[in-house]
């Protein structure tokens, strides 16, 4: 049997972020919500190319990303006067109660989630997880079919 296992990834991330957004009218994707909390877990100012490495987006989508997260007054940019090419990204105070928000928001949903399963199950979910992760990260050396 042949299955997609990342439709099923897919629609269920879809899902959960639906679920956020009823929670967050300001959450139009689960990146933005990961930018803050990278933003707030961070000790100070994160570079636009740290935050792009550490959640593996494209740079050139963190840059949109960021103009949106600007634009709500969540985040401010700085150049960094040391390198001018380098932006510095800073949680505002606005930034700082949507973390607070957003937590108690991803609180909610993974108990909404997570009704029904065990804590052994929700563990086993995660580990599987991983371990398909850890082996996909190995998949560059499959033939390319001709």
């Amino acid at each position: 049997m042949t299955v997609l296992v990342s439709r099923s990834l897919r629609r269920l991330s879809r899902k959960y972020i639906l679920c956020l957004a009823r929670s967050l009218p300001l959450i139009t994707s689960d990146w933005v919500a990961e930018i803050l909390l990278v933003l707030h877990g961070s000790s100070g100012s994160v570079s636009q190319k740290q935050l792009s490495g550490q959640l593996e987006i494209d740079e050139s989508r963190i840059v949109t990303m960021i103009r949106e997260l600007t634009i709500l007054q969540l985040i401010e940019v700085a150049i960094n006067p040391e390198d001018r090419r380098e932006h510095m990204l800073t949680l505002t105070n606005k930034g700082q109660q949507m973390v607070v928000k957003i937590r108690e928001a991803i609180d909610m949903v993974n108990h909404h989630l997570s009704q029904g399963l065990s804590t052994e199950q929700l563990h086993s979910f995660f580990e599987v997880i991983q371990r398909m992760e850890g082996n996909l990260n190995h998949c560059g050396h499959l033939k390319q079919r001709k």
